[in-house]
């Protein structure tokens, strides 16, 4: 665990910010992507197993109800929105059937499914409101993470809510018990090491995370900057440098549209981008820097998009989530390919942005820089009765394009150790 300095802290709360932004479900509203036509769904209650989540559903509109023993709400937080309207209002899902007896969702960044089942009731603990002791937040914290395959250490848990019943029962400031709490929360959170994994009190303005992020980016030298243009909502830089050397910089994998998630705006922002690209580069003899330093990740969907307009790779999965294959078929590619490319990461690379890393190393480019993070999982949203958000990594079955297990914890180790102080050279003595 690292407490994170002022200036890491604010790369982390940003970029996780930015994930939570795009998953508070009354942020998200995709219309026009259900695969069938406005089924009338049968009216009641439906429960997912996997999420541990209900569904309550009267006209087609559904309230999302996040449950473990000590808490049954509508948390803002979530994969699913906390309302909406199948099919028409799903946030970062679209409707793949519905049945009178079940639904099943797919997850547009990432393609994995979620079914829920049309069950008798809700539980009794969804009739009253959330229990706001400090107990209660450990206990919610500790079921889900349980859950999806995480188990706290025995003593280190049992030591955890000893100091959290002393909370219950101290007089202290209420602001600090918070405080204290939120150490606590942090300290369960530690304990099963995932790397994914985070914590955020927005009313404390309180962030951890699990991992020491670089401060900065590789810096390019102003002086060889040939001409700069921005695509997909700033997320992506593409500077031509002086000697045919293109630096394609994709800060992160979100936001490449004021909707977020995965979409045809999305997609076609990376259309303009390799159009860009072709119409000043028209020969083969360049170079080439994607730059993947501190790019914390987003979706897999845009991932995959990316890869196949970077290679013109189609035919074959991009990877596995749990089983479910994700792909894309560029609508258009490099024309040119580049006689070296190379790929920049760091600690700091994560998530779908290791997943694009590693599928381009397996295309023939190199990867400069430092080992990433190993963290290839999505990652689960939950609130906490008292309304915090917490996340930790869903799957553990995630394989590459071609079914082989990615490095996760580990993380993709670089073919040339370089600390990214002079990206130029790099390319000559890695490419």
């Amino acid at each position: 665990m690292f407490t994170l300095n002022a200036s890491a802290f604010r790369i982390n709360l940003c970029r996780n910010i930015s994930l939570l932004l795009w998953l508070l479900s009354f942020m998200l509203l995709v219309s026009g992507c259900s695969l069938v036509n406005t089924p009338q769904i049968t009216d009641g209650v439906y429960w997912s197993e996997h999420y541990s989540e209900y569904l309550q559903i009267d006209d087609n509109q559904f309230v999302r109800l996040q449950w473990d023993p000590v808490n049954c709400a509508s948390g803002a937080a979530g994969l699913i929105p906390a309302f909406g309207h199948i099919p028409n209002w799903l946030g970062q899902f679209r409707l793949i059937s519905a049945t009178a007896e079940s639904i099943v969702l797919q997850r547009l960044s990432d393609n994995s499914l979620v079914q829920f089942e049309l069950t008798e009731a809700l539980p009794y603990n969804c009739s009253y409101a959330p229990i706001q002791n400090n107990l209660h937040q450990l206990l919610s914290m500790r079921f889900n993470l349980m859950h999806f395959g995480k188990t706290p250490d025995s003593d280190n848990f049992q030591s955890i809510m000893a100091t959290v019943q002393q909370l219950d029962a101290s007089i202290a400031d209420n602001s600090e018990i918070e405080l204290l709490l939120f150490d606590q929360l942090v300290a369960l959170l530690a304990s099963v090491r995932d790397r994914h994994a985070f914590l955020y009190a927005r009313p404390l303005e309180k962030y951890q995370g699990f991992f020491s992020p670089d401060s900065s980016d590789p810096v390019l030298p102003e002086q060889a900057v040939h001409q700069r243009q921005s695509f997909c909502n700033r997320e992506v830089v593409a500077t031509k440098l002086v000697g045919d050397l293109w630096h394609i910089k994709i800060h992160q994998l979100i936001g490449f549209t004021e909707r977020d998630g995965y979409s045809a705006e999305a997609e076609q922002c990376i259309t303009e981008l390799v159009r860009y690209i072709n119409r000043w580069q028209n020969h083969d003899d360049y170079q080439l820097i994607v730059d993947l330093a501190n790019n914390g990740g987003g979706s897999i969907q845009l991932a995959a998009a990316l890869h196949a307009a970077f290679t013109g790779y189609t035919g074959q999965p991009f990877a596995f989530i749990a089983d479910q294959v994700v792909s894309a078929e560029p609508s258009i590619a490099l024309q040119h390919k580049p006689k070296r490319a190379v790929v920049l990461i760091n600690q700091a690379t994560a998530s779908a942005a290791e997943h694009l890393a590693l599928a381009l190393q397996q295309s023939g480019f190199k990867l400069a820089g430092r080992t990433t993070m190993g963290a290839f999982s999505p990652t689960m949203i939950k609130t906490l009765p008292n309304g915090w958000f917490y996340g930790f990594s869903m799957y553990q079955n995630i394989r590459d394009q071609y079914g082989q297990p990615v490095p996760e914890h580990t993380g993709l180790m670089p073919d040339c150790p370089d600390p990214l102080t002079d990206i130029v050279q790099l390319v000559s003595r890695c490419g």
